[in-house]
């Protein structure tokens, strides 16, 4: 199985505020980069049988520490779908001030700009369908949310595949 890995990050996407969630993110100045996708996009492409690259800049408005996920969801008009299980949220989580691992300081520390890196595969058996995606990171314990938004897409055929 051949996967593409597309790494042009141009600009800041658009995103929303996630509806219908069990309370207010507590997190400011949300940044978003995705692959493949640009400023002007409606919707953001995503490509049938490539992985995708998503960066997200923010700043906790209080500390945590202890278990922190990052979730991932398939949002549509009624109902909403899981991508995968939870993942550990200090991954590919980073202070964007010196670079150090927000894993080797334990906690996501209130004001401190994060930037958090993740890809997602869109499987190319995936339908060609908008829906929106939405991005969640919360505290496992208490199931706060720190940072959620939601990101308008459109699942395409693979440009690459036809040529």
């Amino acid at each position: 199985m051949l996967t593409f890995v597309a790494y042009a990050y141009a600009e800041y996407v658009s995103t929303l505020d996630c509806q219908n969630i069990s309370s207010t993110p507590q997190s400011k100045d949300v940044l978003m980069q995705v692959s493949d996708c640009q400023s002007t996009d409606e919707r953001c492409p995503l490509y049938q049988g490539r992985t995708h690259s998503v960066i997200f800049k923010f700043k906790p408005t209080k500390t945590y520490s202890g278990k922190i996920d990052f979730r991932v969801y398939g949002v549509f008009e009624k109902f909403s779908v899981p991508y995968r299980g939870r993942a550990d949220a200090y991954e590919n989580a980073h202070y964007t001030d010196n670079g150090e691992a927000v894993r080797a300081v334990g906690s996501m520390i209130e004001d401190r700009e994060i930037k958090h890196t993740s890809d997602f595969a869109v499987s190319k058996n995936y339908p060609k369908v908008s829906l929106k995606v939405r991005f969640v990171i919360v505290e496992r314990r208490t199931k706060e949310i720190i940072m959620c938004r939601e990101l308008p897409v459109e699942i395409k055929s693979n440009p690459e595949a036809s040529s």
